[in-house]
């Protein structure tokens, strides 16, 4: 009976790589969300750099106006260009520059635990510090494979990460045909 054992500490090449693989694995949406990343990305720019010519071109013409409407100017123009800076920043993140993969790594809560995962023939087990879980293997949707890792969907949205570097127990290459086999599903290769 081949056992298969990963003990890993999550990097932020690995959270990276599951968003990755969840784009990727959407087929129908794949040229859409490029289409929308980009467009996020462009219009993310045009809404930053235009509210920041707003308050720059405010300290230029403000002291053109009259004192009585100057505080209004100043106040619609601030409010104005806060909306559009928020809104600039929120199409940036959504674009899924490195920026925001970042981001994804910053909140992430389990920096520096370990994870162990155990795959045998009927289910694989996932332990941390202060939990334990089993998991049978119909309960994985899709698995996708990289380079460097096997991300395992148990949703459409979330994955477990099986990095390549830090296999304990048996090897990535047998890792392939064993999970394909035990879940039933193909594995994807993903670029």
């Amino acid at each position: 009976m081949k056992v298969y054992e990963v003990r890993t500490v999550y990097q932020k090449k690995d959270l990276v790589g599951v968003t990755n693989a969840y784009y990727y694995t959407v087929r129908p949406m794949r040229v859409l969300n490029k289409v929308m990343k980009g467009l996020s990305l462009v219009l993310g720019i045009l809404f930053t750099v235009f509210s920041l010519i707003v308050i720059v071109g405010m300290l230029f013409f403000i002291p053109a106006f009259e004192s009585e409407y100057r505080s209004y100017l100043i106040f619609s123009a601030l409010f104005g260009a806060t909306i559009w800076l928020l809104i600039g920043l929120r199409l940036l993140r959504k674009s899924n520059v490195p920026l925001a993969r970042g981001l994804a790594w910053k909140n992430y809560q389990q920096k520096g635990e370990e994870l162990r995962f155990r795959f045998d023939p009927y289910h694989f087990v996932q332990e941390r510090s202060n939990a334990r879980s089993e998991i049978e293997y119909r309960a994985i949707l899709r698995v996708c494979e990289d380079i460097e890792r096997f991300y395992l969907f148990d949703s459409p949205r979330t994955a477990f990460i099986v990095p390549k570097r830090d296999f304990q127990q048996g090897e990535p290459d047998e890792f392939r045909d064993f999970i394909a086999r035990t879940t039933g599903k193909s594995v994807e290769y993903i670029k």
